[in-house]
């Protein structure tokens, strides 16, 4: 019974924190893009359970997450998505950290400044048949998501 509460009270926090970016709200509706949106409830739930991801270590830096976006599209979808990537331009202050380019693909890894401590990271994952692109918002630094990624 406490464990079933425990996920009620979580769904229930989770609804209630609904702050997707602009990004993210303008492509959950457009056709052959998919949307996943994580609160930061969901979050402490995940690293409260020590759960990893392949390499990933979610437990590592999810209290430090706001909350966690991923947009993905192939086919139909894909030019959309990539017409709407312009909103992380270095002109909206976006600075790109690392690109990596091989065989077709083209790993990006951006960071922007919010202010009170907290980051957003963006990562996309460009190849010739699809994107992903992942948006971390909190107060993790780059080393907490290296260090996530060993």
């Amino acid at each position: 019974m406490k464990k079933i509460l425990i996920m009620i009270l979580a769904v229930v926090a989770a609804m209630g924190l609904n702050a997707q970016s602009a990004f993210f709200k303008g492509c959950e509706d457009m056709p052959g893009v998919s949307t996943v949106y994580i609160s930061k409830a969901m979050l402490e739930l995940a690293g409260a359970s020590n759960i990893t991801g392949g390499d990933f270590d979610i437990g590592g830096i999810a209290s430090k997450l706001d909350g966690l976006e991923i947009v993905s599209a192939e086919g139909s979808g894909l030019a959309k998505l990539k017409g709407k990537c312009g909103a992380f331009s270095s002109g909206k202050g976006y600075e790109k950290l690392m690109s990596v380019k091989n065989d077709g693909s083209n790993v990006s890894i951006l960071m922007k400044k919010l202010g009170g401590g907290r980051n957003e990271f963006v990562v996309f994952v460009d190849e010739e048949t699809s994107l992903v692109v992942i948006m971390m918002t909190g107060t993790m630094t780059m080393q907490d998501v290296i260090n996530a990624a060993k």
